[in-house]
Formats: C-alpha cells, structure tokens, sequence
C-alpha cells in the first residue's frame, strides 16, 4: 500500500495512506524508497506501526534509525534492491 504521496490520493487502484497508522492491521514489510536523510523523518511512525521488517532499497542507509528499530525487534535491510534480491533466492532456490 502507498504511504506517504502528498499530492495523490490513489496509485494502482490503492489508497495512498498519509501515515502507516493508518493502514489496518499488521504489517509485515515497509520498503522504503526515500533519500537516505528523510528516513529519519518516518522513525516515529515506523515505530508506533511496528512492522516485521524495514528495507531500505538500494542507495538508502541510515544507520541511526536502523539500529533503533533493530532494538525494538524491526529487522532492517539498508542499500539492497529489493528485486534484484528476490530474483537471486528464486534462482537459488529453482531446482
């Protein structure tokens, strides 16, 4: 679900959501595509959601904010594509 769009209310037939408060239920991955100093911004959100796991696509680090949702429980992926890193574990797992 889109998070985040300031001017879209709607991408691919999906709700853009202003908050992840506001998506029902739990959450299981947040795949961030931000510039690595506007992560930070989301801590407090990313924090009250309490999702499995926060992936920062490739490029994206922020060390801070990665080890305070480490913490409290949140894995963390910094600077990996997303794709590129599903596609090898197909691979690898393809018989």
């Amino acid at each position: 679900m889109p998070v985040y769009y300031p001017e879209v209310t709607e991408i691919l037939g999906e709700p853009v959501h202003r908050s992840l408060a506001e998506i029902p239920g739990e959450i299981d991955m947040v795949n961030v595509f931000r510039r690595s100093p506007d992560v930070h911004r989301h801590l407090i959100d990313l924090l009250r959601k309490k999702p499995s796991s926060v992936w920062l696509q490739l490029g994206i680090t922020d060390d801070e904010t990665a080890e305070r949702l480490a913490r409290e429980g949140i894995k963390v992926v910094q600077d990996l594509c997303l794709m590129v890193e599903h596609r090898t574990l197909m691979r690898s797992a393809a018989p």
